[in-house]
């Protein structure tokens, strides 16, 4: 039986991370096998998943209301300092693979972010919970 719950180490962005990961279920329930293969599917394609993650998160700290959180109104050069891979969380959802990489996000900490997808496409961005 795989653990619901574990840490696996990524290289993003060129930097080496320990991420949670969350294969979600309730207490009782078994890990679907769909989870685990949407997992490795996740693994195989981290790199261009993980692009896909900066793009649209450098799209979305330029929003004018993301902007208004940080000093002056500008974005660090280095946002990417502030907002640091966190976990990665397949649900289990059967009919669609369905899932979103959090973020750190140093200026939000009440909200953090997520970059979710469906079926291997960005889907949503924004504060974390729209994945849990």
């Amino acid at each position: 039986m795989i653990n619901s719950d574990f840490k696996e180490e990524f290289n993003v962005w060129g930097r080496t991370f320990t991420l949670d990961v969350s294969l979600s279920c309730h207490t009782g329930q078994d890990v679907l096998d769909s989870q685990v293969n949407v997992y490795n599917n996740i693994k195989n394609k981290i790199n261009e998943l993980y692009e896909v993650c900066k793009t649209k998160i450098l799209e979305y700290v330029n929003d004018e209301e993301q902007k208004e959180l940080f000093p002056d109104n500008q974005i660090p050069d280095n946002i990417f300092k502030y907002i640091i891979p966190k976990a990665i969380i397949v649900t289990r959802h059967t009919d669609v693979d369905y899932f979103g990489f959090l973020f750190y996000f140093r200026y939000d900490r009440e909200n953090d972010i997520c970059v979710s997808f469906k079926n291997y496409e960005f889907f949503d961005i924004g504060p974390e919970y729209i994945i849990l």
